[in-house]
Order: C-alpha cells, then sequence, then structure tokens
C-alpha cells in the first residue's frame, strides 16, 4: 500500500481567515450576538482547521506492505479520522454561526458512504467510534442500532493489503454467545472525499461573509446619524454610532474620543486663549466630517490634527498617553523657554497640557509651509 495523503488547500483557511479580518465589521457584529460571544467560537474553529488542514497530509498511513498487526499504523489512522471529526465540527460551528442554522445542508447528505438507511455524516460517526473514540462499546455493526442488549467491540485495525476496495478493517465481537465476528472495512479515499466535500464550504462560507458585511452596511447608511447643536452631545451620539457601526475600539472611536477630551478643557491662560479658540473650532468641524463619512460607512477619513514626526515629539506624545518621562521632559523645555505657559509645570490635567501643545502647533503648522519638526518649536 503507498502512503495515502489528503489533497486538501491549506491555503483555504488561511483565506477565510483573512476574509472575516479584512475590517472590524465582523468582529464588532459577532464579539456580542444575541449576548453570546460568537467571535471566540469562530477564532476556535479557525485554528484547529489551520491544525488539521495543514496536519492531516502528514499522517503517515503507509503499512510497507507487512501482514499483521502495525501498532503506530493504527494509532497513526485513530488520529487521522478523528482529525476529520475536528474538521467536520469545526465546519459545522461555522455554519451554525454564519447562517444562524444547526441543520447545514450536508447533514443529510448520502453521496459519498451510500448507506441506505443513514446519512454519510452519521457513518462518519460510526466509524470514528469504531477506530477512533468508542472501540470497546459500541452498539451496532454499521451505525444501524437493532438490537438494545446487544453490544459490539473492536479489534485493533489492520491494513487490507490485498484488498483493492477497503484500505483498513477491523473485527467486531459481539456480546452475544455463538455469533460470529463480523469484518468492518473502511476506504480512505472516500473519507478524504468526506472531508474534503466539507471542508471546500469555506468557499461558500466566504461568500456568505460578504453578504452580512454588506447587508450590515447597507443598514446602517440608511440609519440617519441624529443632528444635535450641543458639539459634547453630538460626540457622544457619534461614539455610540460609531459602536453600533464598527465597534468601540475601531472607526473613528479615537479620533471623537480625543476631541470630546480637548473640547471639554476650560482654558485658564488669556494669552493662549486665541490659538487654543482657533484649534478648537478646528476640532468642530472635524465633527461635521467623522459624522458625514460614518454616515456614508466609510471610516477611512483621518483627524486632522497637528503632527509632526521626529523623536522628540512622539515622547511628548506618549507622555500624554502613558506618562513618558522623556517626553515629560522635552515638554517642560517648552515651558522653560516661554514657548507654553508656564503654570504648567503644576498642572496635573494631561488633557490641558496636550490641548495647549496641540493648538500652538496647529497655530505653527498654518504659518509655515514645511512638516514641522522638534526645534521648529523652540525658535517660536
Amino acid at each position: 500500500m503507498l502512503k495515502i495523503t489528503i489533497d486538501i488547500n491549506s491555503n483555504l483557511i488561511d483565506e477565510f481567515r483573512e476574509k472575516i479580518n479584512e475590517n472590524n465589521y465582523f468582529y464588532n457584529l459577532y464579539k456580542n450576538n444575541d449576548g453570546k460571544n460568537k467571535w471566540n467560537i469562530v477564532c476556535s474553529a479557525m485554528d484547529w482547521l489551520s491544525v488539521v488542514s495543514n496536519g492531516l497530509p502528514q499522517i503517515d498511513l503507509k503499512n510497507n506492505d507487512s501482514i499483521g498487526i502495525n501498532y503506530l499504523l493504527s494509532l497513526n489512522l485513530m488520529q487521522y479520522i478523528v482529525s476529520i471529526d475536528i474538521l467536520l465540527e469545526s465546519i459545522k460551528q461555522l455554519y451554525r454561526i454564519l447562517y444562524e442554522n444547526n441543520n447545514y445542508f450536508l447533514k443529510n447528505d448520502k453521496s459519498i458512504f451510500k448507506q441506505d438507511k443513514i446519512s454519510d455524516e452519521k457513518y462518519f460517526k460510526h466509524i470514528r467510534a469504531v477506530f477512533g473514540t468508542h472501540q470497546v462499546n459500541l452498539n451496532s455493526i454499521d451505525g444501524i442500532k437493532i438490537n438494545d442488549q446487544e453490544r459490539f467491540y473492536s479489534s485493533w485495525s489492520v491494513s487490507t493489503i490485498f484488498d483493492d476496495d477497503d484500505e483498513f478493517k477491523v473485527n467486531l465481537y459481539s456480546n452475544m454467545p455463538d455469533k460470529e465476528d463480523e469484518n468492518f472495512k473502511i476506504n480512505i479515499q472516500k473519507i478524504n472525499h468526506f472531508a474534503k466535500k466539507r471542508y471546500n464550504l469555506l468557499n461558500d462560507f466566504m461568500d456568505r461573509v460578504d453578504i452580512i458585511i454588506n447587508e450590515h452596511i447597507s443598514n446602517k447608511k440608511v440609519k440617519i446619524i441624529s443632528q444635535s447643536d450641543n458639539n459634547i452631545e453630538q460626540l457622544k451620539i457619534l461614539k455610540k454610532e460609531n459602536k453600533e457601526r464598527i465597534g468601540k475600539e475601531h472607526g473613528y472611536a479615537y479620533a471623537i474620543n480625543y476631541i470630546y477630551r480637548l473640547l471639554k478643557v476650560d482654558v485658564r491662560d488669556d494669552k493662549f486663549r486665541i490659538i487654543i479658540e482657533e484649534y478648537k473650532n478646528h476640532l468642530i468641524d472635524q465633527i461635521y466630517k467623522i459624522k458625514q463619512h460614518m454616515q456614508k460607512m466609510n471610516f477611512d477619513y483621518n483627524l486632522k490634527k497637528p503632527q509632526i514626526t521626529d523623536y522628540e515629539t512622539d515622547k511628548i506624545n506618549s507622555y500624554f498617553y502613558k506618562g513618558n518621562k522623556y517626553g515629560k521632559a522635552y515638554f517642560e523645555i517648552l515651558i522653560d523657554q516661554g514657548i507654553l505657559p508656564s503654570y504648567l509645570n503644576d498642572s496635573e490635567d494631561l488633557n490641558e497640557k496636550e490641548l495647549i501643545y496641540h493648538s500652538f502647533i496647529y497655530n505653527k503648522s498654518q504659518k509655515l509651509t514645511k512638516s514641522l519638526k522638534y526645534s521648529d518649536l523652540l525658535d517660536s
């Protein structure tokens, strides 16, 4: 017997994973769906499909043409069948989540094993029981229970090197006195076909993901975002809408929180009041733009805030959010140089510091046509 391998495209599960991760819509829709974290169910199914699709072809079912028991081969066969069962259950979970239906359309299919009385899925579960999980406690020969009193017990599995149709078999022993043992044989190529037919449903699942996301986008586009004349209230509305449309941590979540924090600051310094009001008015304009783009379910708009990309200013921004000690030192140099108000040395309000700092940068950037550096700030 030659080594039997399954021809399965391990890239398909990678493509499916990329599909649901190409934006944050899917995560947001299933992180809390009907009170359950269905995103975690999807992740578990994907993880095990990755394991199985990459691992199955490496399981060696070769018997080296020997006759008799091969203990390792028997264990390898068990691993092979159980792995396909994991594949089956993972696909069924994905189907249940994506189609909101437990009865996936292959449930009653009989096209592969061609058993008159039971489906391919039930017959495969019997194969799993015989060769992989319930060898010493079976209630039927072929998956169809006839006698409540009769039990069957499987022998070790052996390869059928002289059989052109089936590759492995076991003897099934009955608990009924004087009853002859019966053979139960399996064809690996049929089992492979069973597995691939279900694994390839990932192609349909990717189409289904597109439908789910497009329906979500279409539904949200027609839902009008409320308008408020109060900027703070408008930001609260946008925060709620952003959470429903793409998630509380994605989309415009950062921009909304940034504008909200800075507009709430009551500045104490009259010297900087003009440039601060100028920057606040700029942020208010951004609220309208964010609302426009969110209404269209477009989350590609970038908040127009002052940007400097050199080392010192990166550290300063890190000081506002993470307390970076080097950023604090660079920020205090601007205070010591008289560029920023001296009272900020005594302030514990990082929002106020950030507002004044960004207002100053915005005012400076409006006057210069080049990209700003920290050294440009010191030249003020």
